[in-house]
């Protein structure tokens, strides 16, 4: 169980890519690296110009656009900020094509699902802020350390790991999951507040989103 059966390099994995594209305030500092494993520029972007972005108002996507060439297309549209945001946002879709809400798959599903009346598909609108659903989640991440966290806001994960490389057989791995989700109390979502706003957590990109 100590073999490691795989490896990949961040250099082999940049190079999965033609275009790569990245911010960081710290680039400059390894431009020389940049360029000569992956060769990427590091390019500087001023901070002493106006920015450039215009604020475009909202809009409803014509009917050629919702369908995209396929009847079953599934919009998710997440993080709504305020009270009375995904409301809103049904009500103006709605406005332009008529919805009617689906009952969720599963106990747990992250996002409240309306069908178009005329069939075309559905959309779903992820209100964790306004809405959370800490008390009925199903979701557990395992890192690539082979960390277990049992919320995306986790402050710390669990090793699983050294139970692999004791020779943890599957049903004894399963317990242990098991027996970590069981006890589990995460309820960042529901508490969020300007106090746990500085609480240490774990980056979404560490385990996957």
């Amino acid at each position: 169980p100590s073999e490691a059966l795989a490896r990949l390099s961040f250099q082999r994995f940049f190079r999965f890519f033609r275009q790569l594209s990245g911010m960081t305030g710290t680039a400059h500092e390894a431009a020389g690296e940049f360029w000569q494993i992956y060769r990427l520029p590091v390019l500087t972007i001023p901070n002493n110009r106006p920015c450039q972005r215009q604020q475009a108002a909202d809009r409803i996507f014509a009917e050629m656009e919702r369908d995209v060439g396929n009847r079953r297309t599934h919009v998710v549209v997440m993080h709504t900020d305020a009270p009375g945001d995904a409301e809103a946002l049904v009500a103006r879709i709605e406005a332009e094509f008529p919805l009617e809400p689906l009952e969720p798959n599963y106990r747990g599903e992250v996002a409240g699902r309306y069908r178009y009346r005329d069939g075309a598909g559905e959309i779903g609108i992820i209100a964790s802020v306004t809405q959370p659903f800490c008390r009925d989640c199903t979701r557990a991440r395992l890192s690539a350390e082979g960390q277990l966290y049992t919320c995306l806001f986790a402050a710390r994960g669990h090793d699983l790991r050294a139970l692999l490389r004791d020779g943890a057989t599957d049903e004894e791995i399963a317990a242990r999951i098991g027996a970590l989700w069981r006890v589990r109390d995460d309820r960042y979502s529901e508490l969020r507040s300007a106090g746990t706003a500085g609480l240490p957590k774990v980056e979404m990109s560490y385990i996957g989103g």
